[in-house]
């Protein structure tokens, strides 16, 4: 139960990503959402199985602690990420001394800017650093929950269908609306979050 609701929280980004291309008519295929889905997957699973590897030589009080922090990090950020994508876009002289670590955060900060050539159309190289900038909370969360929950094929198959239904969602949503609205429902992963951050201390 904990891991569902981490792995749906966690595609809520994707869901108002997916949102924010459709209703300003920029195309994402259907190829395109499964690469992300993939990778964030990819980032979730291996960040858990290196947490497994290292939760063997810790105990676990300790390890309850670690994802504790993270878990409550985490959520805290989700909650005031408004302002978090600010002072992102607030700190572009020392980003941009790495071009690829400058272009992943800022696509962070805002889901559009990965449209870098503005053709309304993604290309692979543009879905690859949206799936990375998708995923930089997955590598996060998949430590703290590896600490205490073992990898399984499940988890892997639970991540990309959900992150597949979550930007269809996103997808359908942007299309019936055509920007008529704005969607801001990242407050509901920073409640889910803190949820299983202190739930660590209860269980």
């Amino acid at each position: 139960m904990e891991l569902l609701l981490m792995i749906l929280a966690l595609s809520i980004d994707g869901l108002t990503a997916a949102f924010a291309y459709a209703s300003n008519h920029v195309k994402m295929s259907w190829l395109n959402m499964a690469v992300i889905a993939l990778i964030e997957t990819l980032s979730l699973s291996c960040s858990m199985g290196a947490a497994g590897i290292v939760q063997d030589d810790l105990s676990i009080v300790f390890t309850k602690g670690i994802s504790f922090v993270i878990f409550f990090c985490i959520g805290c950020s989700t909650l005031f990420q408004a302002s978090l994508k600010k002072w992102i876009h607030a700190q572009k002289e020392w980003i941009l001394h790495c071009r690829n670590v400058s272009i992943v955060l800022h696509i962070y900060a805002d889901e559009l800017t990965a449209d870098q050539d503005h053709s309304n159309d993604l290309s692979w190289k543009e879905t690859l650093y949206l799936a990375l900038a998708l995923s930089l909370d997955s590598a996060i969360t998949g430590f703290a929950a590896g600490m205490q929950k073992e990898m399984s094929i499940v988890i892997v198959l639970l991540s990309f269908l959900i992150g597949m239904a979550m930007l269809g969602i996103g997808l359908s949503l942007g299309n019936y609306l055509d920007g008529k609205s704005r969607l801001d429902i990242s407050w509901i992963s920073g409640v889910v979050f803190l949820f299983l951050a202190f739930l660590k201390l209860t269980t």
